[in-house]
């Protein structure tokens, strides 16, 4: 029985020693306020880089989705392309940088739908969407590899 207060280790029933790909996780993607940042709480940042660390040792990417670009500054809530010309998103998303460490290409900031009806023409959605796909298919380029790798040590 999954108990999430818990690490998982290979004593725990319905453990799977050796999953399969529809069993791993091949991303990572960490929510974070975009205009909370500097309030994040050491407890919270830390969690955050124990996460990180598990993730990077069995080879799976993260991603940071930084949400509320329109409230850190109000242009792009007129155009959301001045979204990565915002000093202050820009801001941001170094200080997200800096207390997770996650690599600056990897927080993909989007907007907020708080009273519209309807998505119309959101590019940083889209990109959000792109970037979770890209890392996701670098891990089975990856998982082919070591597959591969694998197979042929047996031969």
């Amino acid at each position: 029985m999954f108990n999430p207060s818990t690490p998982i280790h290979p004593n725990v029933p319905g453990y799977i020693k050796c999953p399969s790909l529809k069993d791993q996780i091949h991303c990572v993607v960490f929510v974070i306020d975009g205009s909370k940042v500097e309030i994040l709480p050491a407890k919270l940042e830390e969690k955050l880089k124990d996460i990180r660390r598990k993730a990077i040792q069995f080879g799976v990417l993260q991603l940071v989705i930084m949400t509320k670009v329109d409230e850190i500054c109000p242009l792009p809530e007129e155009d959301v392309s001045y979204v990565y010309r915002s000093k202050a998103v820009q801001m941001q998303m170094l200080l997200i940088e800096g207390k997770p460490g996650i690599p600056l290409n990897q927080i993909v900031p989007v907007k907020n739908y708080s009273s519209e009806l309807e998505l119309r023409n959101d590019i940083l959605i889209l990109l959000a969407v792109r970037q979770l796909l890209r890392s996701s298919e670098s891990y089975f380029e990856h998982f082919e590899a070591s597959c591969r790798v694998a197979a042929s040590l047996t031969q």
